[in-house]
């Protein structure tokens, strides 16, 4: 008579636990490993392979670097190095040649930003030397046109088109536009492209088989800026208290209809804004000890204008994390002794808590200004809580712990 076959049993491990190497083996638990090789548990049910290290040598850059970040061109990663001399440098991670984007003096000593465009190329944003880009091979300024004018709007005109002058830097991109006639005349001359990489305003001129003597000049708009990100197909630029950004699809549009900016006036904003930052689906603007959020961006279908919302979502916390006594420990002390006693002995801690209680917690919450967010939001939790529940015992209890501990 044949034999049984042997009942086949099978274990999957999907709670990983991490690695154990103090029990033996056959004592670990059985979510635990007792060796990983190359792979890091991230939770249920995940884990993550972790690439070998990189047997790249290491470069040396010409001079001190003050900013660095990286990018991806045309699928080819870059490591970019701007340096406190105004120059910079790039290194082609794919094959570890070193480069020189810039040099002396083209940028300013520090506060340089940059951000990827789509995998096309990079926006450069210069506090003192404005807004450029580079492409991978050519480094060209945002001298985009800004305004038309039209001077003498001709006569005679009824198939009429328009042609712009090149740019003066090499790489950079042509002008165009489209003209619109009102009676035999140039009314309107429409930009489609804006063009890069203009030093000088270009010519304009308009070519028709039957029309003569208009006269159309332009100037030049080059955006500065401190912060800059891409978002939403958009960039973005702050500059004190604004932010500017493109029309759709573009990087160097700032006068089309769906282009704009939006100045922040909010008290909870107390000096200009920090830096900007996209992630999430959302654009962080951070201010010195604020936080707005803008999301839901679109095109109003009638106008065309760019609509979105902004959100304030902190006035205690910010980019200042460096300042001593900063208003997150303010406000973290403040909500614990107010939410914590009776309305009518409210005005008199008013009085007594600079001199008490108030200093000596601003003096123990700046030391712990790494966990200044989480002490936030306990103490907005807690006061909801004492709110609801109506407890005058609680709240005595707790503001008699709170003027003893603190």
């Amino acid at each position: 008579m044949a034999a049984l076959e042997q009942k086949k049993s099978y274990f999957v491990a999907k709670d990983f636990k991490g690695i154990n190497v103090t029990n033996n083996r056959t004592a670990i638990g059985e979510g635990e490993f007792a060796w990983m090789e190359n792979a890091q548990p991230i939770g249920f049910g995940n884990v993550k392979i972790v690439n070998a290290p990189d047997t790249q040598a290491g470069v040396t850059f010409a001079n001190t670097v003050s900013y660095m970040a990286s990018a991806n061109i045309n699928n080819t990663e870059f490591q970019f190095a701007f340096q406190e001399n105004g120059s910079a440098q790039y290194v082609n991670i794919e094959n570890n040649t070193l480069g020189n984007l810039a040099t002396s003096g083209t940028f300013s000593n520090s506060n340089v930003q940059i951000v990827q465009w789509k995998n096309e190329r990079i926006l450069i944003i210069d506090p003192n030397n404005g807004y450029k880009t580079w492409d991978g091979t050519n480094l060209v300024d945002i001298g985009s046109i800004g305004t038309i004018t039209i001077n003498d709007p001709g006569t005679g005109y009824s198939n009429a088109n328009v042609s712009i002058s090149a740019p003066d830097q090499t790489g950079g991109v042509p002008a165009a536009g489209e003209v619109v006639l009102l009676s035999n005349t140039v009314a309107q001359v429409i930009l489609t492209e804006p063009g890069t990489g203009y030093t000088s305003p270009p010519t304009i001129t308009i070519n028709d088989p039957t029309g003569s003597n208009a006269n159309v000049t332009c100037t030049l708009f080059n955006q500065s800026g401190t912060g800059i990100a891409t978002f939403s197909g958009r960039a973005w630029i702050s500059e004190e208290r604004t932010v500017y950004y493109t029309a759709v699809d573009k990087y160097n549009d700032f006068i089309n209809v769906s282009s704009g900016f939006i100045t922040l006036t909010d008290s909870t904003l107390r000096t200009n804004i920090a830096t900007i930052i996209a992630a999430n689906n959302f654009l962080y603007i951070f201010g010195e000890d604020s936080i707005n959020v803008f999301s839901d961006v679109r095109v109003n279908s009638v106008t065309g204008e760019t609509l979105f919302t902004n959100t304030n979502v902190s006035a205690s916390i910010g980019s200042g994390l460096n300042t001593p006594f900063s208003r997150t420990s303010e406000a973290c002390c403040f909500s614990i002794v107010m939410v914590c006693t009776p309305l009518w002995v409210q005005p008199l801690l008013k009085l007594a808590i600079p001199s008490t209680i108030y200093l000596r917690t601003l003096t123990f919450l700046s030391r712990l200004r790494q966990v200044k967010f989480l002490l936030t939001t306990f103490c907005a939790l807690l006061g909801r809580l004492l709110t609801t529940m109506q407890a005058r015992h609680a709240r005595c209890s707790l503001f008699s712990l709170t003027a003893n501990g603190l």
